[in-house]
């Protein structure tokens, strides 16, 4: 169903773009963001930048190697596999149509973009470049050059079955390609005449080749449009930043009867939805009723028809992300899957197609207004005047600043350094410090990822999903809301430096490397895979910090010279340590997490990327005994299953480590017995930023502050902690609830949230937030490799 993604930016309702693949060139980092942005402005990059090879290749021959499913759910069902013969046979018989491999999915399967328009298009890409530019540079200007009649025609981005296992409407896509490929009647004349059609063909391959809803990585990719850690997002955004459409086209199902947006509230008070509802309900309305006279169904238009519980709340869905760039951007929710399900996506993108050829004037007009408000300044009292990321050493470590300041460039989003000191809201920031200017054309954007959020937990009675993922708070930086203008010697960033890693009195005997941010974690995982001899500090190391991690220097000093400088970590020798040390191994981690494909999900997806040695496992696996296989059991499900819970005993008891996440895993100690501990559990939709205050002596929470933040999706928090039982980290007192939806939560205030202890010979370790959510909460993942490297055997 519905489960939307989102989009990214860089120009506006136009075509645009010298050829289909985006400019600009940048590496990526490990969690798949980019690592140097942007050329001329901040432009952001190609597929390629993002760790997606968009491999050319024989993309129209059938792949004969992919084992494709072997039944059709409806006759006209298109196995993925057939999908590059067929359009490349259209692409060499219709002069309308381009198609271009954009870059693979997680399990490497190409990604095709096909690009519909009349055959004169082709030639004025760069008067269309032109007027892109204008509309975020100018857009009073752009407003006037329309209004005096320039030339232009506005792209329509459909988005085929970004859920594998909601097939209509990548079939859908494909029908519609060969109507525009050839069809003469006026209804396309009309549409090639006034607009481009952009096909993201099929979004999801890994999910439709085996009937799946997530990607080969087990992700829900409809919820991956911020964090971006999945190829198939990162080549749909770098699509999104080159094209701008004006209207966007999410096709999905199956909801009965049949529904398109415009949504419930509440509305993100950072969108301009004025200029976005003024238009998305009449196109709702044109398509719901083309639907009804050629194919039949009745239709729902929730921001009509419903009170709440569809809401355009969160930027991680397309459509809504798409808003945030001016488009006019609905899911389409067929009602089933079968032909009828596929002719339905076909008429509603026909229909808003014509409603765009017959409005383009006006719609175009009022996408660029929303930049104007922007880059005008308008609203003051909503936005700050900017928000300042400021240098030092009260700033998180440099990796954390560097993927942050990428991560906005991504984004579309302008960012500006200091050149000079220079004093804001009364307080002097140093140069090198970091500046996001609010009055910029995608200043929407910019809030709502550096906001603190919003308690809404009593303005809604519930939400379709999460309603907090602020980054600074979840990204663990710091950031600081300037309300007045200030003057300072400002360069808008264009590319950023990453950190230059080193390593200093490189002839020591150890080498110790700060436990303070995430490529720590990995240089670590990469050392132990070598052979090296590591420790963890079990306390606080003078001058490195908690939970520092030393490292023997025979045989090693190269591999620690090029892990410093591939992951721009400084790194120091020393010929003495003191104080407790852990002799660390390289661990063999066991994740059985909430997955949507493959058997995989983000729990161990993050864990690989961090650099462990993770093998997804099935409630079945650990009941047959498999857990001998492995050091460490991270785990995030309930089961009733008793063979499964004794194995786990067992395993624990025996010395193994048991990582709980969430509270389902709460649920499940309290049937195994592991900690004495009592819990207690919010709603399954319960979500958001909270307050907690650290045990900073603690391993697990090695060099985090002792006031800090955390994210939980689903709760649970422990009442009664028993003998031999840590508490490691606990809700604040006091207004621990800072952004999301959480209405029972009074009795919550205070309570532990992550505890630890022993079980046998075994240590235990329970989260009842969710620091690893969706790949998302990256300040968060530490605590968990730290859990790992704390709990396990010596």
């Amino acid at each position: 169903m519905r489960r939307r993604w989102l989009v990214i930016l860089l120009t506006a309702a136009l075509v645009l773009g010298q050829g289909i693949l985006p400019v600009g060139t940048v590496s990526t980092d490990h969690l798949g963001l980019v690592e140097a942005a942007a050329t001329s402005q901040p432009t952001v990059t190609s597929a390629d930048s993002y760790g997606v090879a968009s491999q050319q290749g024989p993309y129209w021959k059938t792949d004969s190697t992919i084992q494709d499913r072997t039944t059709k759910p409806y006759p006209s069902f298109v196995r993925y596999s057939e999908i590059g013969a067929i359009l490349r046979d259209i692409d060499k018989r219709s002069p309308r149509v381009k198609v271009e491999v954009i870059g693979q999915s997680a399990l490497g399967h190409d990604l095709y973009l096909v690009i519909v328009s009349d055959p004169s298009v082709h030639g004025r890409y760069g008067r269309y470049q032109a007027l892109r530019n204008t509309m975020l540079r100018d857009p009073a200007k752009a407003q006037e050059m329309i209004k005096q009649g320039a030339d232009f025609k506005v792209p329509i981005f459909i988005n085929g079955s970004i859920h594998g296992n909601e097939e209509p409407g990548t079939d859908a896509a494909l029908r519609l390609i060969e109507t525009l490929a050839f069809d003469n009647s006026d209804e396309v004349r009309e549409i090639l005449d006034n607009t481009i059609l952009l096909f993201n063909v099929n979004a999801n391959p890994d999910g439709r080749i085996v009937n799946a809803r997530g990607n080969g990585n087990g992700f829900d990719l409809n919820r991956d449009l911020i964090t971006l850690s999945q190829p198939e997002t990162r080549a749909l955004v770098a699509q999104i930043v080159q094209w701008k459409p004006m209207i966007f086209l999410d096709l999905h199902g199956f909801v009965d009867p049949l529904l398109i947006e415009p949504c419930t509230p509440p509305h993100n008070p950072n969108y301009e939805y004025d200029l976005f509802i003024k238009w998305a309900l009449d196109m709702a309305t044109a398509m719901g009723d083309r639907i009804k006279d050629r194919v039949g169904l009745d239709y729902q238009i929730p921001y009509r028809d419903q009170e709440a519980g569809w809401d355009d709340y969160l930027p991680i869905l397309t459509p809504m992300y798409a808003m945030y760039h001016g488009s006019i951007a609905v899911t389409v929710e067929t009602k089933e899957r079968s032909e009828t399900g596929v002719e339905a996506h076909y008429q509603s993108v026909m229909a808003a197609a014509l409603f765009a050829a017959r409005h383009k004037m006006e719609m175009f007009h009022d996408q660029i207004e929303q930049f104007k408000r922007g880059v005008l300044g308008d609203k003051p009292e909503q936005y700050p005047y900017a928000y300042v990321l400021p240098a030092g050493p009260d700033q998180a470590h440099p990796n954390v600043v560097a993927d942050v300041v990428e991560a906005l460039l991504v984004h579309g989003i302008e960012v500006h350094e200091a050149k000079q000191p220079f004093t804001a809201g009364g307080t002097t920031y140093p140069a090198g410090s970091y500046v996001v200017l609010m009055n910029q054309p995608l200043r929407g954007l910019a809030n709502t990822l550096l906001w603190e959020g919003e308690d809404i937990s009593y303005d809604i009675p519930a939400m379709y999903d999460i309603s907090a993922w602020q980054l600074p708070e979840l990204w663990g930086f710091k950031r600081v809301a300037i309300e007045e203008p200030f003057s300072a010697q400002l360069v808008q960033v264009q590319k950023v430096k990453r950190p230059q890693g080193s390593v200093q009195n490189a002839n020591a005997a150890y080498y110790v490397i700060p436990n303070d941010n995430n490529n720590a974690i990995r240089a670590v995982n990469a050392l132990l895979e070598r052979g090296a001899e590591v420790w963890m500090a079990q306390g606080s190391l003078p001058g490195f910090g908690q939970g520092a991690f030393v490292v023997r220097a025979d045989g090693q000093r190269q591999a620690v010279k090029d892990l410093a400088k591939d992951l721009g970590l400084t790194i120091t020798g020393t010929n003495s340590v003191g104080g407790s040390l852990k002799p660390l191994r390289r661990l063999r981690v066991a994740a059985l997490g909430q997955g949507y494909a493959l058997g995989r999900g983000y729990v161990d997806f993050t864990l690989r990327e961090l650099g462990f040695d993770v093998t997804p496992v099935t409630v079945s696996d650990v009941a047959s005994g498999r857990l001998a296989d492995f050091d460490v059991f991270v785990n995030q499900v309930n089961s009733s299953n008793s063979a499964f819970q004794q194995a786990i005993r067992d395993f624990v008891a025996q010395g193994g480590a048991y990582i709980g996440i969430g509270a389902d895993s709460a649920a499940l100690n309290q049937r195994l017995g592991l900690l004495p501990v009592v819990y207690n559990a919010g709603k399954r939709d319960d979500n958001g930023v909270v307050r907690v205050v650290n045990n900073t002596e603690h391993p697990v929470m090695a060099n985090y502050p002792a006031n800090d933040y955390s994210f939980v999706y689903y709760p649970a928090w422990f009442t009664s902690t028993g003998d031999g039982v840590e508490v490691i980290s606990r809700l604040q007192a006091e207004n621990f609830f800072m952004a999301g939806h959480w209405r029972d939560r009074k009795d919550a205030a205070g309570s532990a949230v992550v505890v630890g202890g022993t079980y046998g010979n075994g240590r235990v370790v329970l989260f009842g937030t969710d620091p690893l959510f969706r790949a998302h909460t990256r300040g968060l993942f530490r605590s968990v490799a730290n859990a790992l490297f704390y709990a396990a055997q010596d």
